[in-house]
């Protein structure tokens, strides 16, 4: 059930961040990556990558872009994330580490995004602006993290799912 209710949470984020944050010059929260790295952390590397690759492709054919390039670096970081907490190199309980995985998830998606337009498209991206967007949608992408995964791992244990030990200075 906690599966289904994330992921109608984070369909209802990529709404807001289509429509909503749209208008304020498309600065929003990265509710695909989000919903990578929490499904990857929660549920292990299999459905954080199955959770990348279909909030990647939704927000691929809902920018009316190039499809692909979001489905590859989402379903990579929910891989990845998903890969790191079932080695055991991370804590999910730790305000930390999910602060950690949205900086790197987003400093990796920007990264992929600007290797794809410069290999193929030939579009260079000096590194100071590259850098301090990637620095800004990362303190968004944070903020709208950690209050979405906070309420998520509240609600968890209504629900009957796993048992939310998540403490931290957020509570």
């Amino acid at each position: 059930m906690i599966f289904f209710v994330a992921a109608a949470a984070f369909f209802a984020l990529f709404v807001l961040q289509t429509s909503v944050f749209g208008m304020f010059g498309g600065w929003g929260p990265d509710a695909a990556l989000l919903a990578a790295i929490f499904f990857g952390v929660r549920h292990n590397k299999y459905p954080g990558l199955q959770a990348g690759i279909l909030a990647g492709l939704l927000q691929d054919a809902s920018s009316h872009g190039i499809i692909g390039i979001n489905l590859l670096a989402k379903g990579l970081c929910g891989l990845a994330s998903g890969w790191l907490m079932e080695n055991h190199l991370v804590d999910w309980k730790d305000a930390f580490t999910w602060i950690a995985l949205i900086f790197i998830g987003t400093a990796f998606n920007q990264f992929v995004v600007a290797e794809y337009f410069s290999a193929f498209y030939d579009l260079q991206t000096p590194f100071w602006p590259a850098f301090w967007k990637c620095i800004g949608q990362s303190l968004i992408n944070i903020t709208a993290g950690i209050v979405m995964f906070s309420a998520l791992l509240k609600i968890e244990p209504l629900l009957g799912g796993r048992r939310s030990g998540f403490t931290s200075a957020i509570d």
